[in-house]
């Protein structure tokens, strides 16, 4: 069952000791969404909502909404921004929370320039959707396991 991308967010910010950006946390977010899609299959999404995209690569809307209120802009999100938010619980997220993780160790803190680059790959789903200047282009589940397929494609070659 798919999580509300707010408590996924919290859960990674948590984990990073409150030293991820909205840039990176949306990166994060989308690369663990893509590969759990990839493992889970099409109907076991990791989050709910619907990625789009923007500018600066795959953005979840509500997340961004959200982080945006608290006027985080390139700065470190507070725990202010999630106060309201339940937190992702081991016994009913086991592999939500093991996914989130996964990605994480992969991506520290600070490595927004390489989460730019492994999200605007030529044959990725965002690239697929972007129109410059243009924000609200979805980027369905259908494209994100067509770009996790690629990818396993590419580890082929």
């Amino acid at each position: 069952m798919a999580i509300n991308v707010l408590r996924a967010a919290k859960h990674l910010c948590k984990v990073s000791g409150w030293t991820l950006t909205n840039l990176e946390l949306q990166k994060i977010i989308y690369i663990t969404h893509m590969l759990y899609l990839g493992q889970k299959g099409i109907k076991c999404p990791l989050v709910e909502g619907t990625f789009q995209a923007w500018d600066y690569g795959p953005v979840h809307p509500d997340l961004y909404s959200r982080i945006n209120r608290y006027k985080c802009g390139a700065d470190f999100i507070s725990e202010k921004v999630f106060k309201n938010v339940k937190d992702l619980n081991e016994k009913d997220h086991s592999d939500q929370i093991f996914a989130l993780k996964e990605v994480f160790d992969l991506y520290l803190p600070g490595s927004a320039l390489e989460l730019i680059e492994d999200t605007h790959q030529e044959k990725g789903a965002w690239h697929k959707r972007y129109i410059p200047g243009i924000k609200g282009i979805p980027i369905t589940n259908h494209d994100i396991l067509e770009e996790y397929n690629n990818l396993e494609e590419i580890k082929k070659d």
